[in-house]
């Protein structure tokens, strides 16, 4: 069985430098778990999520789509603070997900904020912020300023990523831990 791992960022900027670490944070974990990796953003789940008062609401795309997100057997979370809290319609789709849906899911939450400070801000209560209390919660801070970025991946055009030496390293940091305590066992064999 191959194992998928699930990036999410809940930013509508598919340009952000949030969706980029995400992105990266996903892939690095997926290959260090030999897993398939997919990532997506509120964008994708608009324009209906901010008016569903439960998943049902949704149109089929974004149903599945969060469908992905439960069925997922590790959910990397980016939650960009562009004003020390993370984004309303993050929270929103939190609230709309049954209860236990994260109950037991390793969730790496990457608190993405313009400076440390800000970042540390949400990673020091993410269950009250975002309520998360149920999963197997990973809280990192992570701060990048727009020098820290690539302008963009030349042939994709997409935002770029994470070029900084330190930042690359930093998020290898992260990953490597995550990723490890999650790796499945190795099989025993008899004698």
């Amino acid at each position: 069985m191959i194992l998928r791992v699930q990036g999410f960022t809940g930013s509508l900027n598919r340009q952000s430098r949030a969706r980029a670490l995400v992105d990266v944070a996903t892939a690095m974990t997926a290959q260090r778990m030999g897993a398939y990796a997919a990532g997506y953003d509120l964008a994708d789940l608009q324009p209906a999520l901010g008016r569903a008062a439960r998943i049902e609401d949704l149109a089929p795309l974004p149903r599945a789509l969060v469908a992905q997100l439960i069925s997922a057997d590790v959910l990397i979370l980016g939650a960009p603070l562009p004003q020390g809290r993370p984004a309303g319609l993050l929270r929103h789709l939190l609230g709309l997900l049954p209860v236990a849906a994260l109950e037991r899911k390793p969730v790496l939450l990457l608190a993405l904020g313009a400076d440390d400070a800000a970042a540390r801000q949400i990673a020091a209560a993410p269950e009250r912020l975002l309520g998360l209390a149920r999963a197997q919660l990973t809280v990192r801070a992570m701060s990048g300023a727009s020098a820290d970025f690539a302008a963009d991946f030349p042939l994709t055009g997409q935002p770029g990523g994470p070029r900084a030496p330190a930042m690359l390293a930093r998020l290898e940091r992260i990953v490597a831990p995550f990723a490890r305590c999650l790796a499945p066992a190795p099989a025993m064999h008899a004698a």
